[in-house]
């Protein structure tokens, strides 16, 4: 039995994030990690025998990606790319935990989380992550330090991770 390749490419939409934010941790480099991402979904269409149900989907795609974080990290040796075999195992049995979390509850926390943030707070994120400025953008913007920026994100991220975890520890019934 296995799923279709419809099938095989909406579930990997549906966990795009989950996977994006996979490679970009081995990797650090965003664009190489939407490439990774993109081969994933074109195995997917192509090999989607392979996967036996939609269960499996997620750890079949976060080992085919771990597979091309592997390949470019030879192709690329010589500038460094990515981190240790041995961190990259650590990081591969982490993601796979995660994976048995629901990201849509987790995304619906982390939005509750945010609208309660300042109004600063909620600015700098949107100039940050929706404009895509870089620190110095946002300090120029706002008319502050750089060093104030980045205590700021700092900070914020601190808080919205905080926050999410305290409303998934209640949703587990204190048990997360």
């Amino acid at each position: 039995m296995s799923i279709d390749p419809e099938t095989a490419v909406r579930g990997i939409m549906r966990e795009r994030a989950k996977l994006l934010g996979f490679a970009l941790s081995l990797l650090g480099d965003i664009h190489l990690a939407e490439d990774v991402v993109q081969d994933v979904v074109t195995l997917a269409m192509r090999k989607s025998d392979q996967i036996r149900d939609e269960s499996h989907l997620l750890p079949w795609a976060r080992t085919v990606a771990r597979n091309k974080v592997y390949e470019l990290r030879r192709a690329n040796r010589r500038q460094g790319v990515g981190l240790s075999d041995e961190v990259l195992e650590l990081l591969d049995d982490r993601w796979a935990k995660l994976d048995q979390t629901d990201s849509t509850q987790r995304l619906d926390f982390l939005r509750h989380c945010m609208r309660e943030l300042t109004e600063r707070s909620q600015r700098i994120l949107k100039l940050r992550y929706v404009d895509d400025q870089k620190g110095e953008q946002i300090a120029a913007t706002l008319g502050v330090k750089v060093r104030s920026i980045y205590t700021a994100m700092t900070r914020i991220h601190s808080s919205l991770a905080e926050c999410v975890q305290r409303r998934l520890q209640a949703a587990d019934g204190g048990h997360a």
